[in-house]
């Protein structure tokens, strides 16, 4: 059945998409940590040789000398399928014996081409890094979904990574998903748990139109309930069939607005004559339970025109969506809003690109409109949409296969899609003017690694089971999900009590940072560990802690603080403070330049308020202020220059000395530099802009 939209709708939000140009080298991004590691894509393509290698990293004439990439096995262990030709005519017909596939011959070696750009710009294994972005930020409380569009087919490699509280993750492969549908572009990216993502292409030149899009699809007040009314999918009892009335109720509850017609019609919209399929008698397999598109609040002014049909499912392709494995059951309703927007703002499709959808927790989530129960015409592999159903668990299972409760789910939804059309799982069908198993990888059918080699190793079991289903049989129960006991109040919950109207309401769970606790909410955040107790962040100072300036200060020790120069205010942190006035802003300091302004009387001095955060790389950091731009470099420590790069004129250095120096002003001493270009130095700190004009008067100078 489908959840009805009424029983659980969640409200229709609107996600943010920022576009961002990825078609040079930002600077900052180049000086980003980790920025120009090596990529293990290229390091995997040097050290070894894959059928499945992606199309982006092969030079076209590769690309045509490979041709299709074969088919792989399905089976495991002992059991396996033959792998069957995409190559095979049109004119095969059910029955006929498969032609044995053409021997594979290895495409002649390429030059590598000579890459442009100074060394700077390349990867340390000498790859040319054409263009890398910023450092960006996204949400942490919820997950997001970050990709990249161009209107320009080229030969590049597209990495994403993300930043989370341990630090940047490795360099990650986006692939090229190629669907016959819009514009050219990546799959799509789930980022959870990180507080920054940055991306970077590789190759000799960036696409021109290159653009990074990330999306936050927010919170729904629903989200929660949408999942609470769509539960995992639970093994059917053995022997049970689905009735008449059954399929009835499934296609009245799934075709949102589409009114059910028999399998056997072709609407005008179909695509007829564009798959075929061998099959035998198989029994109709109840259909799972199936969140709708409304329950997990798919905006429906975002996709154009009607859905298209074929005449009926004839196979099914498993894919996965790429991303992180860690989001959690209440992230998904958003992730499939993040999806949806990618596909279409983003990419132009006219709908997400899916039939259906599964998270790691074992529920399906209706994808591309025009009703569950039927053969609607996805965008999930290109010259292969018509008649197939298209399925994605979301995640990425390169390394690890995803929970069996997924597996199960996937099982019942193509055990019940294929017995709709009297497919069985060990049929071929000709899709596309070629024949295929009934159930395949989308990397049988494109140069992907979808649904990733974890995965892909489970489809001999995965046949198993799906035939037991069609046969009136059970599969392997998914594991019951243990109820959590209510959780117990923390010290951060105790804390809050009372300062609702200045926090808001709770965004996050309480999550780690600097061997303590940390919890979101609307307005701020409160903190807490063993050596600081709680402490509560709001305002500018909350705003401004984040990314690389969290992890660099940690925790506060204090709360805010007001009381200084300009009606500013202060609050400090396990590594350094943070400082705010009505001009500057928020601003954190830390380290040895904080340590130097400290000397020279915090914002009381001639310094002043910091009006930027510290710039660190390479030996090197660099911080600007009202008054000066402190510089520290390794061995040379700190040097002061002009905010203007220039100094004229009177200028006099009358800060609070250190006690026991030569210029001490308790001794009468006081050293007084003029100079229109000019450098002072004085016990390893220096002013600099320029020429010193000779003319400096009293005593202790150097």
């Amino acid at each position: 059945m489908t959840v009805p939209a009424a029983a659980a709708g969640s409200a229709t939000v609107t996600p943010t998409i920022d576009e961002h140009a990825l078609t040079e080298v930002s600077e900052d991004g180049l000086d980003a940590p980790g920025a120009r590691e090596s990529s293990p894509v290229t390091a995997q393509v040097t050290n070894s040789s894959t059928t499945n290698l992606p199309n982006l990293l092969r030079s076209p004439s590769a690309v045509n000398a490979l041709g299709m990439a074969p088919l792989g096995t399905f089976g495991s262990g002992g059991t396996a399928i033959s792998p069957v030709s995409l190559q095979e005519s049109e004119s095969s017909t059910p029955g006929e014996s498969a032609p044995a596939p053409a021997e594979e011959t290895s495409p002649a070696p390429t030059e590598t081409p000579d890459m442009s750009g100074g060394v700077r710009e390349k990867t340390e294994d000498g790859v040319n890094i054409a263009a890398i972005s910023d450092v960006l930020e996204v949400p942490e409380s919820r997950s997001s979904v970050v990709g990249v569009t161009y209107d320009t087919e080229t030969e590049v490699t597209i990495e994403v990574r993300i930043r989370t509280g341990e630090g940047w993750s490795a360099w990650d492969e986006l692939e090229e998903d190629v669907v016959g549908e819009g514009t050219p572009g990546t799959e799509p990216f789930v980022v959870s748990g990180a507080s920054e993502v940055q991306m970077r292409v590789l190759g000799d030149a960036a696409p021109d139109d290159a653009r990074l899009l990330v999306i936050d699809p927010k919170h729904s007040a629903a989200d929660q309930q949408a999942v609470e009314q769509n539960a995992p999918v639970a093994a059917p009892a053995p022997g049970a069939e689905a009735s008449d009335e059954a399929a009835a109720e499934g296609a009245a509850a799934g075709a949102e607005g589409y009114a059910a017609q028999p399998a056997a019609a072709v609407p005008a919209t179909a695509a007829p004559g564009s798959a075929t399929a061998q099959t035998v008698a198989v029994k109709k397999v109840s259909q799972p339970k199936i969140g709708s598109r409304k329950s997990w609040g798919a905006n429906e002014r975002l996709r154009k025109g009607k859905a298209s049909y074929a005449p009926k499912v004839r196979a099914a392709v498993v894919h996965h969506t790429a991303g992180s494995n860690s989001y959690s059951a209440g992230d998904v309703p958003g992730i499939l809003r993040g999806i949806y927007s990618f596909h279409t703002k983003g990419r132009g499709w006219s709908d997400v690109g899916y039939n259906v959808l599964v998270d790691k927790y074992g529920r399906l989530w209706e994808g591309r409109a025009g009703g569950i129960d039927r053969a609607v015409i996805g965008a999930h592999v290109a010259g292969y949409n018509t008649g197939t159903f298209g399925i994605s668990v979301m995640g990425s299972y390169g390394k690890s296969a995803p929970p069996q409760a997924a597996l199960n789910a996937v099982n019942h939804a193509i055990a019940w899609k294929l017995s709709g059309s009297g497919v069985s799982v060990n049929d071929r069908a000709t899709v596309g003017g070629r024949s295929i198993p009934a159930v395949v990888g989308h990397r049988d059918l494109g140069s992907t690694s979808c649904p990733g080699a974890a995965f892909y190793s489970k489809f001999g079991s995965m046949r198993k089971d799906i035939e037991k289903l069609q046969q009136g049989g059970a599969p392997a129960s998914p594991e019951k999900e243990t109820p959590k006991p209510a959780p117990k109040k923390t010290a951060i919950d105790t804390h809050y009590e009372g300062k609702e109207k200045v926090l808001g309401k709770p965004t996050s769970q309480e999550w780690d940072l600097a061997g303590g606790k940390v919890k979101n909410y609307e307005r701020g955040y409160i903190t807490w560990s063993k050596a600081t107790g709680p402490r509560v962040i709001t305002g500018a100072i909350a705003s401004a802690w984040n990314g690389a300036t969290r992890t660099e200060l940690g925790l506060p020790v204090t709360g805010e603080q007001g009381g200084l120069k300009g009606g500013g205010a202060f609050q400090k942190f396990q590594g350094g403070s943070m400082h705010w006035s009505s001009k500057s802003g928020a601003q954190p300091t830390w380290g040895v330049l904080q340590g130097y302004w400290a000397q020279k009387g915090y914002e009381n001095g001639h310094i002043g308020y910091p009006k930027s955060a510290p710039q660190c790389s390479d030996g090197r950091c660099e911080q600007l202020y009202e008054g000066a731009r402190l510089v520290w470099a390794e061995g040379y420590g700190v040097t002061e220059f002009s905010p203007r790069g220039e100094i004229s004129g009177g200028a006099r250095d009358l800060n609070a000395s250190r006690p026991g120096s030569a210029d001490d002003e308790s001794a009468g001493a006081r050293l007084r530099a003029c100079w229109t270009r000019g450098r002072f130095s004085r016990s390893g700190d220096r002013a600099v802009a320029g020429t010193l004009a000779d003319s400096v008067s009293g005593t202790g100078s150097e």
